[in-house]
Parts: structure tokens; sequence; C-alpha cells
């Protein structure tokens, strides 16, 4: 089994690393939620749309950094927390995350390349 990979776009490599470093979504944590109440019921009680990116099920999926105000208010809601989880991704969506960004910056400059000039004669 492999510790490292790189991901080939055309013959060029769009991205290469640690297996375990790529699977990490970066900066995004999940907290699951006990009891009964839906993720999403409990993030609109609390006030917490700004902070959290989905709910899925009993989960509420956030930047780290929206981590301690969300906590904060969980806890004096005497909601319960089952656990605190970093996020992480399947190798597959981390190759789809990468090959769509390098599709995408490939597309604008072709088109900033075909664009017509502005100026030019009179």
């Amino acid at each position: 089994m492999c510790d490292t990979v790189g991901i080939l776009r055309h013959g060029q490599f769009i991205l290469s690393g640690a297996v375990a470093d790529l699977l990490q979504a970066q900066g995004t944590v999940e907290i699951v939620l006990g009891g009964n109440e839906p993720a999403s019921a409990v993030a609109a009680r609390l006030q917490l749309a700004e902070q959290v990116i989905e709910t899925p099920g009993n989960i509420l999926r956030m930047k780290d950094s929206a981590q301690d105000t969300v906590l904060a208010r969980l806890v004096g809601a005497h909601v319960p927390i089952v656990s605190l989880n970093p996020v992480n991704r399947t190798l597959e969506e981390v190759y789809v995350q990468a090959t769509q960004a390098s599709e995408h910056t490939e597309q604008q400059l072709a088109t900033a390349s075909s664009a017509p000039q502005q100026g030019g004669q009179a």
C-alpha cells in the first residue's frame, strides 16, 4: 500500500502528497449530535446558519474556525454531543475535486486567450 500519491491530468502533475494529508478536508470539522432532534432543527433553533456549512441527519459540519462558537451554543442549550471529528474525504473525492479545479483553470485560460483585444486601430 502506498503512502504518497500523485494525480496527473494530460500528462501534468496537478496534485501530489501524502495520502493522509490529501484525505483530510482542510479546516472542516463535524459534530455528531445525540438525541432525536435533527441537526438542521438544532442549527435553526440556536441561530447557527452562518457557522454551519451543512446538516446531514444528526451532523453539523462547519469550518474549524466556527467550532468554538458552535460548541458553546450547543453546551449552553444542553444539546447532547456524541463526537467531534475532522472531516475526511475519499481518494476519489480528492481526484474529482483536483481534476475539476484543473479543468476550470484551463477553461478560464482558454477564454481569456480567445477574448478580443481591446483597442486597436481606429
